[in-house]
């Protein structure tokens, strides 16, 4: 019966003809030219709307902007996501699924740009500093500054899509204004050079104090890393080389309930370290990482980068809890030990706060409608690129929030009559889902955010359909990478024969068979135990969000 009525439901979604309305021109105003920004723009034009881009540097590219004078990127760079997951849907990666470094990402970016002619809307050298609701309540004034001198302009709408890799955030930590050293940011590191020979203390570790903490420990006298808590950690290529780990973001993965299925993940850990024993010590250290750090992988953001790692296993780097207090030259960690250090160095990323609108600090994005609209602002107003997802691609979530907001704009959607009740309700699953990661309230649940965001959109896939009349291509939806080009198979603005030819490619089919089987079989005994278990008992699934788990 259920199959029944969601072939039903697919059918009349499918057959629906979008309401005749005459689209409405805008004059929208994108703050950034970083990823969420292009792809902003590029929305925003497919729709007709006038749009005019200020970004703060001469270039873009946001944080993938390399230069001495800005952090963001450091030299070394790997991205630890990989190319066909970072791209956005309307323009694939070539040339094989891979890890970009920061400058291949840029060049994608600027070919993207080139493509669709996107720098003639953009103003560089352009620093934003207010945005101000109009006098007569209707539109935005934004005030910016360039050349040293103030301006101000009228927009119809505003697109916020600075990001929340900008506000770099310092721990609190007793004592460490008295410290007699020096005290950095990640945000701001370039390369190891300047730690030669010192002894340092890394505080938080994330993907980038991944690659900080591993290059400091090559050249310093002493390197230490304090953890508040350890990390899940993933390796880049999990099982094999060229098999990236977001390759098993798929809608199958993670349609799983999570509580049951890091039940058995941790199970098979417990035994992997108890039972079975791993000999190679980086293997041992990662698992006893992922043993400590609180829960599995479906409660917290997950550290895809396990190349600090390495420095641990080479006893190049030491580990240590989280740091009580400091005095003079001296860090006290909370299990009363205590090193001599010259240099603090700050892993512990970024403030998500934004105060770009006038009378109004949004310190917490989780309690806006999809991560981009505020109860309080309206529709005119979206906040594009604070939605991480713990497992997949920032840009992809944007270009979803992107082309929900440009509809918005013509005329084409609306929010749902209850968005604000809806916004509070996605705000507490998500709380509750990443409680270990309770500070980052940019962390979404990738297949989640991205169906939850189609099925506004109207670009969601009929996988039910599908089953029966192209089984082959239903397979991969569901087993294959949950990758950007599949929302743009139908809906407004579609590219089906360029998206269904790059989801038809052999790389994308799922991985061998025996690494298949395995991630194959934890989600389907976690599904047989939900149901034979709480669906007989109860009458109905534990979930944490029920549309997540019939995704498909």
């Amino acid at each position: 019966a259920y199959i029944l009525r969601k072939l039903w439901q697919e059918r009349c979604w499918l057959k629906a003809e979008p309401p005749l309305v005459e689209p409405r021109k805008r004059r929208v105003c994108v703050i950034g030219a970083g990823p969420a920004g292009l792809t902003s723009i590029k929305q925003l034009l497919d729709e007709g709307h006038e749009v005019i881009c200020f970004e703060k540097y001469g270039g873009i590219g946001g944080v993938f902007l390399s230069s001495a004078d800005k952090g963001g990127v450091y030299d070394s760079a790997l991205l630890t996501i990989s190319n066909f997951m970072m791209a956005f849907g309307d323009y694939p990666a070539s040339g094989g699924i891979r890890y970009w470094k920061h400058d291949q990402y840029l060049r994608y970016l600027h070919d993207y740009a080139d493509k669709f002619k996107l720098f003639p809307h953009i103003r560089f050298n352009c620093i934003t500093t207010k945005v101000i609701r109009s006098a007569s309540g209707v539109g935005w004034t934004v005030i910016y500054t360039t050349q040293g001198q103030a301006l101000s302009e009228s927009f119809d709408a505003v697109a916020v899509c600075c990001g929340a890799h900008h506000s770099p955030n310092m721990p609190v930590i007793p004592g460490i204004d008295g410290f007699k050293g020096e005290i950095h940011h990640a945000s701001r590191y370039k390369n190891n050079q300047i730690y030669r020979k010192k002894k340092v203390v890394c505080v938080g570790i994330g993907e980038t104090a991944a690659d900080v903490v591993y290059e400091i420990a090559q050249v310093a006298a002493d390197c230490t890393l304090s953890m508040r808590r350890t990390p899940w950690v993933i390796k880049r290529n999990p099982y094999f080389p060229g098999f990236p780990n977001d390759m098993y973001t798929t809608r199958y993965r993670w349609s799983a309930n999570p509580v049951l299925y890091d039940g058995i993940l941790n199970g098979w850990y417990w035994i992997l370290r108890k039972i079975i024993g791993v000999k190679n010590r980086h293997a041992s250290i990662l698992r006893e990482l992922c043993a400590h750090s609180g829960n599995g992988p479906s409660f917290q953001f997950l550290v895809k980068n396990d190349k600090f790692v390495e420095a641990i296993a080479a006893d190049k780097c030491r580990t240590a809890p989280a740091i009580a207090r400091v005095e003079g030259n001296t860090v006290h960690f909370v299990d009363k030990t205590a090193i001599e250090a010259d240099t603090i160095v700050c892993c512990t990323g970024y403030d998500d706060s934004i105060t770009l609108v006038e009378g109004m600090v949004i310190k917490d994005v989780r309690q806006m409608f999809k991560h981009c609209y505020h109860t309080d602002l309206g529709t005119d107003i979206c906040f594009i690129g604070w939605a991480r997802p713990n497992t997949g691609g920032i840009p992809a979530c944007a270009e979803m929030q992107a082309r929900y907001f440009a509809l918005l704009l013509s005329g084409k959607r609306s929010l749902p009559s209850n968005w604000k009740q809806l916004g509070k309700r996605e705000a507490a699953i998500e709380s509750k889902q990443f409680y270990l990661s309770s500070r980052l309230h940019t962390l979404v649940q990738y297949s989640t955010f991205m169906e939850g965001m189609a099925r506004l959109i109207g670009c969601q896939l009929p996988l039910f359909t599908l089953f029966f009349t192209k089984p082959r291509f239903w397979f991969k939806m569901v087993f294959a990478g949950q990758y950007a080009p599949q929302f743009r198979i139908r809906g407004p603005h579609a590219l089906p024969e360029q998206s269904i030819a790059f989801l038809n490619q052999g790389e994308l089919a799922p991985a061998p068979f025996m690494i298949r089987a395995v991630y194959v079989l934890g989600p389907l005994l976690t599904w047989s135990l939900h149901v034979l278990s709480l669906g007989l008992l109860f009458g109905r699934p534990l979930s944490f969000d029920k549309e997540a788990l019939f995704s498909i």
